[in-house]
């Protein structure tokens, strides 16, 4: 699909404490996303100049 085909151009992150509260599990998330902990976050927020946020 989409992703697996832009997958080699970016990077794709998903929040492990948003995926839980939505009762989904790390292991069931698509190979090529990168499951990452607040502290993570933080951490791709203060490496990159842009974020995209989805509210």
């Amino acid at each position: 699909g989409l992703i697996a085909a832009r997958n080699g151009d970016l990077a794709l992150y998903a929040l492990g404490a948003d995926l839980a509260a939505r009762g989904i599990s790390e292991k069931s998330v698509i190979e090529g996303i990168s499951v990452v902990d607040y502290g993570g976050f933080v951490d791709l927020v203060a490496e990159h100049d842009v974020s995209q946020a989805w509210l």
